[in-house]
């Protein structure tokens, strides 16, 4: 994210004002108020933070396996799979397409952190309190990278006929 934050991402000004366009195209959209654009900003500040800090509770569980480690890393996530879709639906993002983007980020960030805790090798003590002895736990497949990044690439950033827009989700493709 850069100094204006996610205004550039939703293709605003930081100050939440909308570019227009040449052809009235930029008309048919909404334009994103500074509450919408503000609200983008915390999920996507949010969806930062909780990844800044699972990779650091990741390299300390890796650097010494334990229950506690695990635990935090556990908590962390289930605390994020309520905080983000929680952001969203307050969002209230009045842009359709917008809302269609932001949401399809929310679920592929969503899915790449369980898929992550799906990864997480168990310690001997660290089984799930509810799990039981001989209890079988199945796991979700697990995507690859390149096919999360693809996912990203058609789901998020792909051109939406919006020429503002466009631009600013093109610099979030992942390569």
């Amino acid at each position: 994210m850069d100094q204006r934050g996610v205004g550039r991402f939703a293709g605003t000004h930081a100050d939440g004002a909308e570019p227009r366009r040449a052809g009235g195209g930029a008309t048919d959209r909404k334009q994103l108020s500074p509450a919408e654009a503000l609200a983008i900003q915390n999920i996507s500040a949010e969806a930062s933070k909780d990844l800044t800090l699972l990779q650091a509770l990741y390299n300390t569980y890796k650097a010494n396996p334990s229950p506690d480690a695990l635990q935090k890393i556990e908590s962390l996530i289930q605390d994020t799979n309520q905080k983000l879709p929680a952001l969203l639906q307050a969002a209230h993002i009045s842009d359709a397409a917008l809302s269609a983007r932001i949401t399809a980020a929310v679920n592929l960030i969503l899915t790449t952190v369980s898929s992550f805790a799906s990864l997480i090798p168990q310690t001997p003590t660290a089984a799930p309190k509810t799990a039981r002895q001989n209890t079988v736990i199945a796991h979700p497949a697990i995507p690859h990278p390149q096919d999360l990044k693809r996912q990203w690439n058609q789901e998020v950033c792909a051109p939406t006929g919006d020429v503002s827009l466009d631009a600013a989700l093109a610099e979030r493709a992942l390569r």
